[in-house]
């Protein structure tokens, strides 16, 4: 007598929809899964606990084939198969609760926020570019400064040494500071960073010292003075070098400064005097008025 086995799969394709929301999900599960197991995968793709879930199986015509009631039966025990709907029913959540973008807190910022923060962006961009700047003038100087004493061949001149190493920090911290900054998330840290930039920016405006030096030092190698050594040639390559480095440094703190005034409201909020840092105090019923 010939034996007959009935062979199915081991896997149904259903979709699952939910009375939660008004959108579906399309997939696989094994059928040996007990219904208490199924409802507990289930809760990742409706949001609804499977403590009160109530599951019905509809066919592709939609109409309803059985309910799933039974939570110790398996899946495959049900008359399932691929291409059915598996809708979960939980009556403890709102239809299209979790479609309500009402209740969902929202980030809100007035327009004018929105314009300063996007205008201190802007600035913030010119800071940084301004910073990579006196960064690499920064390290300019203190590899002429090193070279001019390298090759000082005797001469008496090894002032601009001293002043291109001594000028070099100056130019580096701007340009850190400035960096560290525009990186900053925190406002109140970048406050204070950018402080520190208004400062470095004065600093270098003030050391007029290094730019006479560097103009000296052009001045005695240009007119083949004993001091230069002798390899003054290239000893006064080094010194316009130096001296276009200083000049850019001025231009940068310049520009710099006149930033940080003109956008004082923007980049220093918390200042308490009308023209930077070592300004006047501003009139607090002006501001208020």
């Amino acid at each position: 007598m010939s034996q007959f086995s009935v062979v199915t799969q081991s896997q149904v394709n259903v979709r699952v929809t939910s009375s939660a929301n008004s959108f579906g999900t399309e997939k696989r599960f094994p059928k040996d899964l007990t219904i208490a197991d199924f409802k507990n995968k289930l809760e990742l793709l409706t949001g609804s606990t499977a403590g009160n879930m109530k599951l019905e199986a509809y066919d592709r015509d939609n109409k309803l084939v059985c309910k799933l009631d039974d939570n110790n039966a398996l899946l495959g025990s049900y008359p399932i198969d691929d291409g059915m709907i598996i809708h979960v029913v939980d009556p403890t959540i709102k239809v299209g609760e979790f479609e309500d973008l009402s209740k969902v807190e929202k980030f809100e910022i007035s327009e004018e926020e929105y314009a300063k923060k996007s205008e201190k962006e802007k600035l913030l961009s010119h800071i940084r570019i301004m910073s990579v700047v006196a960064l690499f003038i920064g390290v300019v100087s203190l590899v002429v400064g090193i070279l001019v004493f390298v090759y000082l061949g005797g001469g008496k001149y090894p002032i601009t040494t001293a002043t291109g190493i001594w000028y070099a920090f100056m130019p580096l911290a701007f340009g850190i500071v400035g960096v560290l900054a525009c990186r900053s998330t925190d406002e109140k840290t970048q406050g204070k960073l950018l402080g520190g930039h208004y400062t470095a920016s004065i600093i270098l405006v003030t050391m007029g010292y290094a730019l006479a030096t560097a103009i000296q030092g052009v001045e005695t190698c240009a007119t083949n003075s004993e001091k230069c050594g002798t390899h003054r040639d290239t000893q006064l390559a080094l010194h316009i070098v130096l001296l276009c480095v200083i000049l850019v440094g001025y231009i940068l703190a310049v520009v710099s400064m006149c930033i940080h005034l003109k956008n004082r409201n923007i980049l220093h909020p918390d200042w308490k005097y009308g023209r930077g840092c070592c300004g006047r105090k501003c009139e607090v019923e002006a501001q208020t008025a």
